[in-house]
């Protein structure tokens, strides 16, 4: 008995290709590529928020001063004058935050 090499091939990948045909049929969801998604839970949103507010007040003590009012800081520290309240840069900072919420 002679086998054809030839025939045995096609036989092979019409079978082959009959059976991922029916799976494809019976399972339509294997035959779909699958889609990425992106879940972002409560806890990364408030950090987020917090990241952005932290962004915000660091650009705003970055900023140059007036050279004017540096001078005339630079001399109220030189001749002992200087005096801030504590009271108010906890009222400024807290209203800052409250304005940029």
């Amino acid at each position: 008995m002679k086998i054809n090499r030839v025939k045995l091939n096609e036989m092979y990948h019409s079978i082959t290709a009959s059976s991922k045909a029916s799976a494809e049929r019976n399972n339509p969801a294997a035959s779909r590529p699958e889609k990425d998604s992106l879940r972002i839970t409560n806890e990364a949103k408030r950090r987020s928020g917090i990241q952005g507010m932290a962004k915000r007040i660091a650009a705003e003590v970055s900023e140059p001063a007036s050279a004017e009012k540096l001078l005339r800081l630079k001399n109220e520290i030189a001749s002992g004058t200087y005096r801030t309240s504590s009271r108010e840069i906890a009222e400024a900072l807290c209203g800052r935050l409250e304005d940029k919420e």
